[in-house]
């Protein structure tokens, strides 16, 4: 009796990762994402040109957002083939404000939560489409293998990134933790020592453990698969805990499950819904998932060497490299990496001459200051902290572009005034520089910017003149580069 007992709970948890399984948690996800996205709406499908920055009818908005709720709703819960319809208008919506809004909007498409939402959609679409044109599954397992190689080369390169820019020499996650646009326990980790044990191990571990997961994931064997994928979880779940990545954390505890060996076997189950197409068309389909597989190690190892080595590959191959990864798009992931959390930001509104602190450690990013809920619901999202940070580190990835800074920090400020519950003529914007010091941390004021939301005006204040906002991080290879989204050098050596 009690191995029947215990072969049934074996086959409850075995079962329990299916197909249609993961597609619900994935949609709950979605949805739990669109109503924390309510907050930022307004400035998500914002009209931005040069310095202007203005919102859309709110008419627009709400259909922007109802579409996006149904979408969610008819993927997730609707039955086949419909569903099918519902993830593809998901990884629609998904590609207009993730990835075509990427390099033109402040916001740059919500950043790595946006792009994964995208990769998400997209995947899943495929498999439901193959699941609806192949009656004999054969198409559905193509396209499981080239996400998961694609899964795994994200980890990969994730890891690998991190170990090139200093992680494996103290130089990484630390500033995250005391970072108050990051760290939810910041207060906590500005009191410990920076070059600690502890700090350290967490940054060969988050190095380590993705480079570690990437090659386990690629190699096409359960068992290797089934321990890197349960690594990825785990140590999104534990960064969870710490960091604020939102849905990101959670989608990425969520996605490793697409290696567990009944995945695949179920998405299998009941495919053919909508016809049958004969192997030679199933063979077309297929090909362009192959092409994929052979052409992303080249892009990868392209986009690293554009970066670190600071050249190009001969043309026309670097033309078509990097024309297939704009449109996948392909990225190098430099999340959570020293250039965008060695810093924050902090707002203040000037009204006759007096000036009032409205982004702060000591307010919107304080859990005891529930004054303006909305507002600060906005500057809690991830991909708020993404658009503010992502402004200035135009002065690192541009230095020879101010324009370029002032046109995005201006449209930045226009959408902050537009969340206010007054708008204001005049915002300033402090850079706070973390240091680590021989005593502890420090938040060090380097300049301030002076908005003036009447005349389109910057100004800058310096208050430490050894400070360059463009350099870059210790370790860093950033430097400028042709145009933005792109990693080929501005001045190839």
């Amino acid at each position: 009796m009690a191995h029947d007992e215990g072969s049934s709970l074996m086959n409850l948890l075995w079962n329990a990762f299916s197909w249609d399984y993961f597609l619900k948690a994935a949609a709950v996800l979605f949805l739990l994402d669109w109503f924390f996205y309510l907050p930022i709406f307004n400035s998500l499908f914002a009209i931005e040109k040069g310095c202007e920055w203005r919102p859309r009818p709110a008419g627009r908005v709400a259909l922007a957002a109802g579409s996006w709720l149904l979408a969610i709703g008819i993927a997730g819960f609707a039955p086949e083939p419909l569903r099918c319809v519902g993830w593809g208008v998901l990884w629609v919506i998904f590609r207009l404000v993730f990835i075509q809004r990427r390099w033109s909007s402040v916001r740059r498409g919500c950043g790595a939560p946006g792009f994964m939402s995208h990769w998400t959609a997209l995947w899943i679409f495929l498999v439901e489409f193959g699941r609806q044109v192949d009656g004999t599954g054969w198409l559905v397992g193509q396209i499981f293998m080239t996400l998961r190689m694609d899964f795994a080369f994200i980890m990969l390169c994730a890891g690998t990134y991190k170990a090139a820019v200093g992680f494996l020499r103290g130089n990484g996650m630390e500033f995250g933790r005391v970072n108050p646009i990051w760290g939810y326990h910041w207060r906590y980790f500005f009191q410990k020592n920076p070059a600690g044990f502890y700090p350290k191990l967490m940054n060969v571990l988050a190095a380590s453990g993705e480079i570690l997961a990437g090659i386990l994931l690629l190699v096409p064997h359960p068992w290797s698969q089934i321990p890197g994928a349960l690594l990825v979880s785990l140590s999104f779940l534990y960064v969870s805990f710490f960091i604020r990545l939102g849905r990101l954390a959670s989608l990425m505890v969520l996605l490793p499950i697409l290696y567990h060996p009944g995945i695949l076997p179920s998405a299998m189950i009941g495919t053919g819904g909508i016809a049958q197409l004969p192997s030679s068309w199933l063979f077309f389909l297929a090909i362009p998932f192959w092409a994929f597989m052979a052409m992303l190690p080249l892009i990868k190892v392209t986009q690293y060497y554009n970066l670190f080595a600071n050249r190009v590959i001969p043309e026309p191959l670097q033309s078509l490299v990097t024309i297939i990864a704009d449109r996948i798009p392909v990225i190098v992931w430099r999340v959570f990496t020293p250039d965008v959390i060695n810093f924050f930001v902090r707002i203040y509104v000037w009204e006759n001459d007096r000036k009032t602190l409205v982004v702060g450690e000591d307010n919107v990013y304080s859990y005891r200051d529930w004054k303006r809920p909305w507002f600060k619901l906005r500057f809690l999202h991830v991909t708020e902290s993404i658009a503010l940070v992502s402004v200035f580190t135009t002065l690192k990835y541009f230095p020879s572009k101010a324009s370029l800074f002032e046109e995005r920090l201006l449209r930045y400020a226009q959408s902050v005034s537009a969340s206010l519950t007054r708008p204001c003529s005049r915002m300033e914007f402090e850079y706070v520089a973390i240091r680590k010091t021989p005593a502890g941390w420090n938040f060090h004021p380097a300049f301030s910017c002076l908005v003036d939301l009447k005349s389109f005006e910057v100004s800058r204040q310096v208050f430490d003149k050894d400070f360059d906002p463009s350099a870059p991080a210790l370790f860093s290879p950033v430097r400028e580069s042709m145009r933005p989204g792109s990693l080929e050098p501005a001045a190839p050596s």
